[in-house]
């Protein structure tokens, strides 16, 4: 695999996954203030409690996880990466 972040996304501190960078140009903007869009779970559901932490990594079968909290909002930045 290579080197260097697969994917990034924006992750609520239930394991919502809010926002992915492979979606940024398909996902439709807004029309109207009460259109709401569909928040899936993350793939990995070991991050969930991992996200009580500000931030942190898990090495995980296949990928590897690094994670930040924003100063606002109950949001996680995360990043997916290739193995170490």
């Amino acid at each position: 695999g290579g080197i260097g972040a697969r994917e990034t996304f924006l992750v609520d501190d239930q394991g919502r996954v809010i926002v992915r960078s492979s979606e940024l140009d398909l996902r439709a903007r807004a029309k109207q203030l009460d259109e709401v869009h569909a928040t899936p779970p993350f793939a990995h559901p070991e991050l969930v409690p991992a996200l009580a932490q500000p931030s942190g990594y898990l090495e995980l079968p296949g990928a590897l996880l690094t994670w930040q909290r924003l100063h606002a909002g109950p949001w996680s930045l995360v990043v997916e990466s290739a193995p170490l």
